[in-house]
């Protein structure tokens, strides 16, 4: 099974998916979306592509966080998904504020720091796709990420935009 997962679209000025986000997450059976989406629009025209679970971020306006959420756990591919924006809770770092934000997940999908991370902690995956509209990377490109889940098996692609 695989999802296409991001962050920190920051989208308020824009009607349509671009082409870029699209290609990278066609054959894709879920999109989450980590927070700061900016407009509910977004996640309608994410819908387009595949059923969509998002949270709210720090940035979003009260009506989209009260209707959001700011973390949930999703069942999918037989694993639980914490989904987070990492803004909320105690820890000196992002990572460390989404892994305390649940417990008994196979997997957390966070963002807020636009910084792409991928690691196993405490037998977790965790996993930030960056950012599509302020990337913090070297390259300065906006980043996504698809997540592939075989059995036990977790991959995951940052991909560049």
């Amino acid at each position: 099974m695989r999802a296409g997962v991001l962050s920190d679209t920051h989208w308020r000025w824009y009607t349509s998916i671009p082409q870029p986000i699209i290609e990278a997450f066609k054959n894709v059976q879920i999109i989450f979306h980590a927070g700061d989406i900016g407009d509910m629009a977004f996640l309608r025209g994410l819908a387009e592509i595949a059923p969509v679970e998002a949270v709210a971020g720090n940035n979003e306006t009260p009506v989209m966080a009260e209707i959001l959420g700011f973390s949930k756990i999703i069942a999918f591919a037989n694993k639980k998904i914490g989904l987070t924006h990492g803004h909320l809770g105690k820890g000196k770092s992002t990572p460390i504020r989404a892994r305390k934000a649940f417990k008994d997940v196979d997997i957390i999908i966070f963002g807020h720091s636009h910084v792409p991370y991928a690691k196993w902690v405490d037998g977790v995956f965790m996993l930030n796709p960056g950012s599509v509209s302020r990337p913090r990377t070297r390259s300065g490109r906006a980043t996504v990420a698809v997540l592939e889940i075989k059995g036990k098996i977790i991959r995951h692609k940052f991909i560049t935009l």
